[in-house]
């Protein structure tokens, strides 16, 4: 399963953000690129002119399996839970305004991604929150981390993804909080050929109350773009008919089949499910 997760992934990578490794603390950070720094490295992180030491660890169980992470910078430290560690973290400096990010990432437990950042703050260790997606897989364009993240409606697929940094600041303007957060878009391309299962009756929009084309069953359509959370627009294959279906927010894999609501796979021939 972890095999054709990492397939569809690579299909659907449209970005891959440069990675560049650390020869030696005086190397430059340019905005934008992430640098491999290895289990061990001595950076300054704050921009001080001092440099500080950097320690990674993977923690494991006694069979030697992953269960966590120890990152310490200085005398700070911390630790967290992790199931499929990557052996180096690394190093990334958004824009010229901001100190330099450390990231820890995990392959997680069955491909479900995970990279958590830190910012190193006048000798405060800060957890700046996580991106469910690898660094291999991001682009950094003016402050914006672009990366590839699982989809959530109706079956198992990826989509292009916009993460901003977000800061707290104290009285004394030091930062207390931050946090990596996304930037929805309108609509995201999916591309997938279906069968229909059922005769489904279509929205003329996404406010939903104009009726649209009925979409019988047996015919072949395509899904062309969601907004990932409530609705999918759909059109049959030879182009004649065109609409939106309303997904049910609570449970992203349930369709509204008029006023019934039916499991994806109970609508649509032709979806892949992978965990």
């Amino acid at each position: 399963m972890k095999r054709i997760l990492s397939i569809l992934l690579a299909a659907l990578m449209l970005a891959v953000g440069a990675t560049a490794y650390a020869e030696g603390t005086d190397m430059a950070y340019e905005c934008g690129e992430i640098v491999v720094l290895g289990q061990n490295a001595k950076i300054d992180l704050d921009d001080d002119g001092a440099p500080e030491e950097i320690v990674y660890e993977i923690l494991k169980d006694e069979e030697g399996y992953d269960t966590g992470y120890r990152l310490q910078v200085g005398d700070q430290e911390v630790t967290g839970i992790g199931w499929y560690m990557d052996e180096n973290i690394r190093a990334l400096r958004l824009d010229k305004r901001s100190g330099i990010l450390l990231m820890v990432s995990d392959y997680g437990p069955s491909d479900d991604y995970e990279t958590h950042f830190y910012l190193y703050f006048d000798g405060h260790l800060l957890n700046a929150g996580s991106i469910p997606s690898l660094p291999d897989s991001m682009s950094v364009r003016n402050g914006v981390i672009t990366t590839q993240i699982r989809g959530n409606v109706l079956y198992t697929w990826f989509r292009e993804a916009d993460y901003v940094p977000a800061y707290g600041w104290g009285e004394n303007w030091e930062t207390t909080d931050a946090a990596f957060v996304e930037v929805p878009r309108y609509l995201y391309p999916m591309g997938l050929i279906v069968g229909l299962k059922v005769d489904l009756p279509l929205k003329g929009n996404m406010k939903s109350e104009d009726a649209g084309p009925v979409l019988e069953a047996g015919t072949r359509a395509v899904l062309i773009a969601t907004d990932d959370k409530e609705w999918v627009l759909i059109r049959s294959l030879d182009g004649s008919e065109e609409g939106w279906m309303q997904v049910d927010k609570e449970n992203s894999l349930t369709c509204y089949v008029g006023e019934e609501k039916l499991d994806s796979y109970e609508v649509f021939d032709g979806l892949l499910f992978a965990d």
